[in-house]
Parts: structure tokens; C-alpha cells; sequence
């Protein structure tokens, strides 16, 4: 989304035309359904329904809130997953339990607990994501990020960071109130 934004301003392409174009190229691609889609918006994102708008549906509360990243090593290739038949069975199935749990609720608390649920019945967690999870979830809240090798932790950052930090390489962001946008 960055580098289609780039270019599109440099062209003269409206945000819009940069997003559908960005959506679209990740959509062909295979390496992603809706990443483009949580950029566009920014703070903590719930899609009702899939796609863009105006075909998709997103919800969107700004949120200033911080989050501790840990990045455990290895790809787990998005289009590896999304082509794999069963895997992807797996994804959809794990995924409509999940929207159905989770429902309009913009709690992280509940977010982190549905999407480790998600990540365990879509058999995407690996034993090295589950111990992470669990040392963060004693100082927060925690689950994967999808598709990844990855951890995402919501609470004390400094002990959250501590924790994590014996699993991977760590970051600490703090949550876009706005979607993707070109900085002056």
C-alpha cells in the first residue's frame, strides 16, 4: 500500500485508486485478503463484510494504545496457506467462528482471546508462537498475527517486551488513529 501510494501521488492517483489498486494486487498475488483493507483505515479495524468499500464493510475506533511486536523468524508464506486446500477450509471455518465470537465488540482483550482461538483451530500456531503467547499473556493480552511467524501484545509494554524477548527480535508501535497516508 505504501509504494502504490507513492506512486500514485507522484502520478496524480487518488487514494482511493491507490487502495483499489494495492486490494487488488494482494488479492492476485495471494499474499493477503484484507491487510490492504486495515491499512486503509487505521485504529483497531473490524470488517463486517470482506473487501473495499463500498463492497466491504469497516468499522473503524481510533484507539491510543501501544503494542509490543515479536517477530520469531522463519515465513510462513501467506500464499503457501491461501493455495493449500485444507489449510485454507481450515482458515474459513476458524475464521466464521471467529467473526461470529468476536461480533461489533472493540474490546482488545476479547480481540486477543478470539484470535488466539482462531489461530489454534485454523492450526496455524506453532509450538514456538504458543510459548511466546503464553509468556505475553502474563503481562496482557496476546495472539499470532495472521499470516505469520509473529506475536502481537497489548498491555505492560515493558514486561510484555521482556517476555518476548527471549522468543525473537521485538518491537514496540503505537496504533494509527488514521489509514495509510502519504507524510509530508
Amino acid at each position: 500500500l505504501a509504494v502504490v501510494a507513492a506512486i500514485g501521488e507522484e502520478y496524480g492517483l487518488t487514494r482511493d485508486d491507490a487502495i483499489k489498486a494495492a486490494h487488488l494486487a494482494e488479492v492476485e498475488s495471494s499474499t493477503g485478503l484484507g491487510d490492504v483493507a486495515g491499512q486503509s483505515v487505521g485504529g483497531f479495524e473490524r470488517r463486517l463484510e470482506p473487501g473495499l468499500p463500498p463492497c466491504g464493510k469497516i468499522v473503524s475506533s481510533a484507539m491510543d494504545t501501544e503494542a509490543v511486536l515479536c517477530v520469531l523468524g522463519g515465513a510462513l508464506e501467506t500464499k503457501t496457506a491461501l493455495r493449500d486446500g485444507v489449510q485454507r477450509e481450515r482458515i474459513n471455518a476458524a475464521g466464521r467462528k471467529a467473526i461470529g465470537d468476536f461480533g461489533a465488540s472493540d474490546n482488545l482483550k476479547r480481540f486477543c482471546e478470539v484470535s488466539w482461538s482462531f489461530a489454534r483451530e485454523a492450526r496455524l500456531a506453532t509450538l514456538e508462537i504458543e510459548s511466546a503467547v503464553a509468556d505475553a499473556q502474563r503481562h496482557g493480552c496476546a495472539s499470532m498475527s495472521m499470516l505469520g511467524r509473529s506475536v502481537f501484545a497489548f498491555g505492560h509494554s515493558d514486561e510484555l517486551e521482556k517476555a518476548l524477548q527471549k522468543h525473537g527480535k521485538t518491537f514496540r508501535c503505537r496504533m494509527a488513529p488514521e489509514g495509510a497516508r502519504i507524510l509530508e
